[in-house]
């Protein structure tokens, strides 16, 4: 997948003209690499509806800001990365433990994640925000990360090789309240999308000030996930062979 030059257009941040550089919707950094098998390094992502498993190498990105508003998220995607690909946590029963968290880089992450997901109108992360969108956007402009309740984020892991398979984001309801899982290889973070309160069957786990983030384990095995990527693998290979 090449690079596309930069363009004039509408920054989706200032809302101004400018020119529009390319803009990683998940950071680059956080694709864990993979051997197709020829010696080639390939990123394999799931499709949304229609289209067939592709190989992107350097993730998926879009033109929708310009290059001022493109580096104010630099800082957040790079602890990300540092963290949560170059950091190994404290195995414990059923997950791990992080260390020493930056609750405020951690959390502007993961709601700027949600913004350019939304905001990058791109098919793959086709998902509509509404209102939260201005409300996730006032957070991206303060550096205000909100308490642990706004937002709340749920991260688990896994070591599984389905989890390197990156899968458009879903919409799902725990305990009554809205959230949407987000795919990124390794990791799935389930984000509160709901001005009603965290539910208590999750509470204590999510992202907060503590400096300490307890990540359960998340198997693909025998869930959607699983499901979703080997529809998407027989589909590719009846494509490749000619059939429907």
């Amino acid at each position: 997948m090449s690079r596309k030059k930069p363009k004039k257009g509408l920054c989706r941040f200032c809302g101004r003209q400018r020119t529009l550089v390319n803009s990683h919707i998940i950071p680059q950094g956080l694709y864990w690499k993979l051997e197709d098998g020829n010696g080639k390094v390939a990123q394999l992502v799931s499709p949304f509806d229609g289209e067939y498993q592709k190989r992107r190498p350097i993730g998926i990105y879009g033109q929708f800001l310009c290059q001022k508003h493109e580096k104010q998220f630099n800082p957040w995607d790079s602890y990300a990365i540092k963290l949560l690909r170059d950091t190994k946590p404290a195995p414990v029963v059923d997950g791990w433990i992080f260390e020493d968290v930056n609750y405020q880089l951690l959390k502007l992450f993961f709601i700027s994640l949600l913004w350019r997901a939304h905001s990058a109108n791109n098919a793959f992360f086709d998902i509509n925000l509404g209102s939260h969108a201005d409300r996730l956007k006032k957070h991206i402009d303060k550096e205000d990360p909100g308490t642990p309740d706004q937002y709340a984020v749920l991260l688990t892991r896994s070591e599984e090789l389905y989890a390197k398979v990156v899968i458009a984001p879903q919409r799902q309801v725990v305990d009554g309240i809205n959230f949407i899982r987000f795919y990124f290889p390794g990791h799935v973070a389930i984000i509160k999308m709901d001005q009603k309160d965290t539910p208590e069957s999750i509470k204590n786990y999510i992202l907060n000030q503590s400096g300490k983030l307890f990540v359960p384990r998340r198997s693909f095995a025998g869930e959607m996930e699983e499901q979703i990527i080997l529809q998407t693998a027989e589909k590719n290979w009846k494509r490749k062979n000619g059939q429907k």
